[in-house]
């Protein structure tokens, strides 16, 4: 009679399914489980080597998984697993986590989360030194991190390496401008409110992966900057290696939102500010 495959059945609901389905698995792989509890599994390996396995992020993948796919979700864990770093705790990222912002839809397409519904996402990546890899939900399994623990590290360090730099006059009007050159400038769309901000938060564009557009909010309608941004967006769009989009976003304490542009019977540009910007611009702070 075959041995019975410990990953061949659906796995059951709840917690402690999770963990007998992890622990039966791994003992027929040759594994010895040291140590197990809601936070974490510490495996010694068939080599010696010992590993362990943040469990929490693996609960919710599995419980999410659609029917028949949990015992393929739980053996590339195992994989993953069995091939880890060997390390007296958690495995570590390898480099510095950062945030990335990518179009919905766009080429590269890696695990991400809405910023902006229908627009931006969020990505996080490992900055190596040559090299920028994305990271997948199966990183922050084997490093146990959850997906707020790792934004919030690469948030750090967005802010970190921000400290210092000063917007400059972009030569347009009102438009100030960041350009550090090391590939984070659109990603510190996030921070536009305390790069370009005046008391109404900041109107952004990020046209390309290396360059921030921006201007201050005061408490009059910043219908010239808007249209300087705009004007600016849609020229380097088309022109920047690393384009992104030419859309116009205004950025109010960490919150995002995309301004919609159209336009009148006279081909004049027309801003719909959002709800919040045109409640305070209305009303005043």
């Amino acid at each position: 009679m075959a041995a019975e495959d410990p990953l061949s059945d659906d796995l059951p609901g709840g917690i402690d399914a999770v963990e007998l389905m992890l622990t039966r698995a791994l003992l027929a792989r040759g594994h010895a489980v040291l140590s197990l509890d809601e936070g974490a599994i510490r495996i010694r390996r068939r080599d010696g080597t010992e590993a362990s396995l943040g469990l929490a992020n693996l609960r919710r993948i599995l419980e999410a998984a659609p029917r028949g796919e949990a015992a393929a979700h739980l053996a590339r864990h195992l994989d993953a697993l069995e091939t880890a770093p060997a390390a007296a705790g958690e495995t570590a990222p390898e480099g510095p986590l950062v945030p990335r912002l990518l179009l919905e839809g766009g080429p590269q397409q890696p695990w991400s989360r809405p910023l902006v519904p229908g627009v931006l996402h969020l990505a996080l990546a490992v900055d190596l030194p040559r090299a920028v890899r994305f990271v997948t939900p199966l990183d922050l399994v084997r490093w146990g991190l959850s997906v707020a623990d790792a934004e919030a590290r690469a948030r750090d360090e967005l802010a970190t390496r921000t400290v210092g730099l000063v917007a400059e006059p972009a030569g347009l009007g009102e438009v100030l401008q960041i350009h550090a050159g090391d590939s984070l400038d659109a990603a510190r769309l996030l921070l536009a409110h305390e790069l370009f901000g005046g008391p109404g938060g900041a109107l952004a564009v990020i046209p390309g992966r290396d360059g921030l557009f921006g201007a201050p909010v005061g408490t009059e309608a910043p219908v010239e900057a808007a249209r300087q941004l705009l004007a600016l967006a849609q020229h380097f769009v088309r022109r920047v290696p690393y384009p992104l989009t030419s859309r116009l976003f205004w950025v109010h304490r960490g919150t995002i939102r995309e301004v919609a542009v159209g336009a009148d019977a006279a081909g004049e540009l027309v801003f719909s500010w959002p709800a919040s910007l045109a409640t305070w611009l209305s009303q005043g702070p």
